[in-house]
């Protein structure tokens, strides 16, 4: 029970700065490729209008929080990453986008596709994915290493074939060699994807409220990897962990294009 109050206390006094001041914010999270969701939600929030170009628009003075893992699991993935791109550039102090799990793991499909990853076996998960190859009866190349990439280590086993019924309906090639370099020109360094990722943040913080895609509790409060000490102040802590974030981002963007596939990047 101690260090249950001690907990408690421990957050409070964290959040005790924190002076509230009414924000209109519109949240939305987990689109996880639907754009039909991220329609339905642009169309009916009153924080969102139509403009005569036929495009939905942030309100004057509003805020828009995208909460991560914006693709992988619906038809939509390339149509919600241009939409969120959009609404950005529009207003960028006030669209806030937070990287999730399913938005990080993306940077892995440019490096593990490169063709010196492809001529060695993936550096993780090498028996899951010789058992794979044997089950299925397939051959070791790059239309199926992203199959197996999406479906059994990104919990994304429709990714592949919704990409080409996307990429049908916008005219482009859909072989599964173009699918491949769809997904590739997508989350490539200067890449749509990429560029989410850039624009993207950790934390969020608006006046009284936090956002983040995981979750905040007593253990992880106030900690940045590699940062020997604690945060106590959230402006600074938010301020370190998103610049910690960029910082990676940054070191896979120097590096990605020079890894050989032997060992993480």
């Amino acid at each position: 029970m101690t260090r249950i109050l001690a907990a408690v206390l421990s957050l409070f006094s964290f959040f005790t700065p924190l002076l509230a001041r009414e924000l209109s914010i519109a949240y939305i999270t987990d689109i996880e490729g639907s754009r039909k969701k991220l329609h339905s939600f642009l169309s009916s929030h009153d924080l969102f209008f139509r403009g005569k170009d036929g495009k939905y628009h942030l309100a004057p003075k509003a805020h828009f929080v995208c909460g991560g893992d914006v693709t992988d699991r619906f038809i939509g993935d390339l149509t919600v990453v241009d939409e969120l791109l959009r609404l950005k550039s529009e207003t960028p102090k006030r669209v806030h986008l937070l990287a999730g799990n399913r938005d990080m793991n993306k940077i892995r499909i440019f490096c593990e596709l490169s063709k010196s990853a492809l001529e060695q076996k993936p550096w993780e998960f090498k028996t899951e994915w010789h058992c794979w190859l044997k089950l299925n009866q397939l051959e070791d190349n790059r239309v199926n290493r992203l199959r197996w990439i999406l479906s059994e280590t990104m919990g994304a086993p429709n990714a592949f074939e919704l990409r080409r019924q996307e990429l049908t309906e916008r005219n482009f090639p859909t072989d599964d060699e173009a699918i491949v370099d769809s997904f590739i020109e997508h989350t490539k360094p200067g890449g749509p994807f990429a560029n989410l990722l850039r624009l993207s943040e950790v934390i969020v913080r608006l006046e009284n409220t936090i956002f983040v895609h995981g979750g905040i509790t007593a253990t992880n409060i106030g900690l940045v990897p590699n940062e020997p000490r604690r945060f106590s102040s959230i402006d600074e802590w938010t301020t370190k962990l998103n610049h910690w974030y960029k910082k990676q981002l940054l070191g896979w963007q120097r590096d990605c294009v020079h890894w050989d596939g032997r060992s993480p990047i």
